[in-house]
């Protein structure tokens, strides 16, 4: 199989203060500017020692099966982490699929996570004719092609990286405020048309490293949330405020039956460049969510599995109803909620 992976996103380093314009004409007052202001004061020095214990940074090797790759990520229920190329191996550490964090990698490929290892499957399988099978015979040709396609290297793979990127941060000084700007908002924050493009998709998670080129966190846009929410007396009356006041509902939902199989509702949200998908009874009530997280520990050998309508799907994966409580927009609101302050 040819090697097909996008290269990594690197954002260069910060020198000075950022600017961004502010929202809603608010003119640097108001809830945006009050946001501002605890981002602008806030390092990410300060974000790292807020959390609850120190980060063990999971760096997987290029040569890394999937199915190794897939074990490691559901092991330390993470859904994504960074990959590195090492072209020197000890012997001994030869066939070990992840890089200690504490040792440089120079030579990044990207991010992989669940959802681009489940994207490069689908790719796979396409043209197999699975819609005219019948569910037995589709379970079956899922798991043979599950395991061959487990022992594919990541490098390999035909998707990676779609939404992380690396940043260097020296000493952790750097602003909240710069961080988000240059890092997770820099393509809606580009004002060129080049400049978009040149960022691609928009970035979830952003890898940090030092001088050393050795990887010190990983900070997802969940994580500046999870900061600010502990913080809600610093943000005055941003607190009482709803989302609908914060202009941030989605209007455009992406459903599908129950009945719809796992595989075909991933084909969906790969299509619609979404995360989850509503599940919704034929009179339209959202009875659950169907996620990449929902997938995060199916194996290689257990792809037959995707064969299955959603709500069985998750009902066996969650061991619980299917209108168990849902949390589809978490990342898109988070995403958002980073726009308001620095666009």
């Amino acid at each position: 199989m040819a090697a097909a992976c996008a290269p990594s996103r690197v954002v260069h380093p910060v020198h000075g203060a950022v600017t961004p314009g502010t929202a809603s004409g608010n003119n640097g007052t108001g809830v945006a500017g009050t946001l501002r202001h605890v981002l602008e004061n806030s390092t990410l020095e300060t974000l790292l020692a807020s959390q609850p214990q120190p980060q063990q940074v999971r760096i997987l090797r290029s040569h890394c099966t999937v199915d190794q790759a897939l074990r490691t990520l559901a092991k330390h229920r993470i859904l994504s982490a960074p990959v590195c190329v090492v072209a020197d191996v000890a012997p001994h550490d030869r066939h070990s699929p992840t890089w200690p964090a504490n040792r440089p990698a120079p030579h990044t490929l990207g991010f992989v996570d669940v959802r681009d290892i489940l994207c490069s499957f689908l790719n796979d399988v396409d043209g197999l004719g699975l819609g005219e099978m019948n569910l037995l015979h589709k379970m079956r040709l899922l798991e043979e092609h599950g395991k061959m396609f487990g022992k594919t290297e990541l490098g390999a793979m035909h998707t990676m990286g779609s939404d992380g990127a690396f940043m260097q941060c020296g000493d952790g000084k750097m602003s909240l405020l710069d961080f988000i700007s240059r890092g997770f908002l820099a393509s809606q924050c580009a004002s060129t048309q080049k400049a978009k493009a040149a960022h691609g998709k928009t970035i979830h998670r952003m890898a940090i490293y030092d001088k050393d080129q050795r990887i010190r966190a990983v900070i997802s846009q969940m994580d500046v949330v999870r900061f600010l929410a502990s913080r809600l007396p610093q943000l005055g009356p941003l607190v009482e405020r709803t989302v609908t006041e914060l202009d941030l509902v989605q209007t455009k939902i992406h459903t599908c039956p129950p009945e719809t199989s796992a595989i075909v509702a991933m084909g969906l949200m790969q299509d619609e460049d979404v995360s989850s998908l509503a599940v919704v009874d034929h009179n339209g009530k959202v009875i659950g969510n169907f996620s990449v997280s929902e997938l995060r520990t199916v194996l290689p050998g257990q792809f037959g599995a995707l064969a299955l309508p959603v709500g069985e799907f998750l009902a066996l994966e969650n061991r619980v109803s299917i209108a168990s409580r849902s949390n589809a927009g978490s990342r898109r609101s988070a995403q958002l909620l980073l726009m308001s302050v620095a666009t």
